[in-house]
């Protein structure tokens, strides 16, 4: 008898111990867990780069940006001493990276003073100047001819450049003028890694998301996904990526994309200048972003600087995925 009702005790403490550890497996499951907050610090401090983050895969990576490169659809026109010499329209022209401060211009083939010129390249020198990017390049020979780009300028998604085209045997050269719009730009392929959000120094912008800034400073405090107010990102004409004129008023700038709501987060003011610690500030507030896959997330920017005080650090919090 008494080993009987030993036999049934160790069975009711069993069936107590499995109880408990299916109970805990549910919890862990889908219950009330507290979520995970995770933390970042990503280096924005470059000026020519995108730094990109993937919520998903906590990885990131960064990649030049391309301000002038790309191809060009436009007119050219030409004059020999003076006299103009007629317009040809829908001209390709494309700008070619070579380095930093070089790019090549490769012209397609077309008809002016009774001549044809065939498709040529040349190289220009490139620096920011006061609206764009002016070029200026120096004479060379190709294609039985001499082609000399001496003043030019692109500035946001145009180009406006003149080349000194002295075909062999014609005594005066055609000055041509070619203006352009920019029809595809050379760069990034942003669609071949996975990424989310992209940061460069004070600007973010998104991969097709959409953001709203919510009321609250604490992360842990934002339990419900906002149903309205989702701001989408817009084409920005002004992305500093070479300040190194900026004290002469010569900045490079890029054509991009922002999101207005997530610049909050990090905010810069050119004044005062030089840069201090109070062009610097921050919302200190908590931003859900709807992603293009319509998951969410939930981020708050935290600090700008790393530890030695390098302003372009950014720092953030987030939780991924935020239900």
């Amino acid at each position: 008898m008494k080993k009987n009702f030993y036999l049934l005790a160790v069975l009711f403490i069993s069936s107590l111990t499995v109880f408990s550890a299916c109970s805990d497996d549910d919890d862990n499951g889908g219950g009330d867990t507290e979520e995970t907050v995770k933390d970042v610090m990503l280096d924005a401090t470059a000026y020519d780069k995108w730094m990109y983050f993937s919520f998903k895969d906590g990885t990131s990576v960064a990649h030049e940006i391309e301000p002038v490169a790309g191809t060009y659809k436009g007119d050219i026109s030409g004059t020999v001493m003076g006299q103009d010499q007629g317009t040809v329209t829908n001209l390709k022209l494309e700008v070619g990276r070579i380095s930093k401060d070089s790019v090549s211009i490769t012209v397609d083939e077309f008809s002016l003073a009774g001549r044809t010129i065939s498709k040529f390249t040349a190289g220009a020198k490139i620096a920011a100047d006061s609206i764009g990017w002016d070029l200026a390049g120096g004479e060379m020979a190709v294609s039985g001819m001499t082609v000399t780009p001496t003043t030019g300028n692109i500035s946001l998604d145009s180009i406006n450049i003149t080349i000194l085209i002295q075909p062999t045997g014609m005594p005066m050269p055609i000055t041509t003028t070619y203006k352009g719009i920019i029809e595809t730009r050379t760069g990034i392929d942003e669609t071949s890694f996975n990424w989310d959000i992209a940061l460069h120094r004070y600007d973010v912008k998104t991969n097709g998301a959409s953001a709203v800034e919510t009321t609250e400073s604490d992360i842990k405090k934002v339990t419900a996904i906002p149903s309205s107010g989702y701001v989408a990102d817009i084409k920005t004409d002004s992305l500093i990526i070479d300040n190194s004129g900026m004290m002469n008023n010569k900045v490079g700038y890029a054509t991009s994309n922002i999101n207005e709501v997530l610049n909050k987060g990090i905010e810069f003011s050119s004044v005062p200048m030089p840069p201090t610690p109070a062009n610097w500030t921050m919302s200190n507030k908590v931003y859900v972003i709807k992603l293009k896959s319509g998951e969410y997330a939930k981020i708050k920017f935290t600090d700008y600087s790393n530890d030695a005080d390098v302003k372009g650090h950014i720092s953030f919090d987030y939780v991924y995925p935020f239900k």
